[in-house]
């Protein structure tokens, strides 16, 4: 797998679920790495924090979510609450998925 495919198949359009701040942050640094910018189209990270459920979602009070992170076709990532279903980034993938491939190419 060349730079480019890797790119392709798992920093544009895709949709990852995160697991901790290590996970988040080396999501980012591996997207910046391959070009990828923040949602203010610079090369810094965004901060990993948890953030209040909606009620309408989870009705009991003070359940906090992990942020997840979306790349997205126009070389950009941000975080994500949920996963949507038939969205156009597909399956939800994790950091363990592209793990092996991007070591292969470092």
């Amino acid at each position: 797998m060349t730079r480019e495919e890797f790119k392709q198949q798992f920093l544009t359009d895709s949709f990852y679920f995160v697991d901790s701040r290590e996970e988040f942050e080396t999501l980012q640094k591996i997207g910046l790495e391959f070009g990828v910018k923040n949602p203010v189209g610079d090369e810094t990270l965004i901060e990993y924090d948890l953030h209040d459920v909606s009620p309408k979602i989870a009705p009991n009070p003070g359940v906090k979510v992990a942020k997840n992170l979306t790349f997205f076709p126009d070389n950009r990532f941000q975080k994500s609450g949920f996963w949507v279903s038939g969205a156009s980034y597909g399956e939800p993938k994790r950091l363990a998925d592209i793990t092996p491939y991007y070591e292969s190419l470092i």
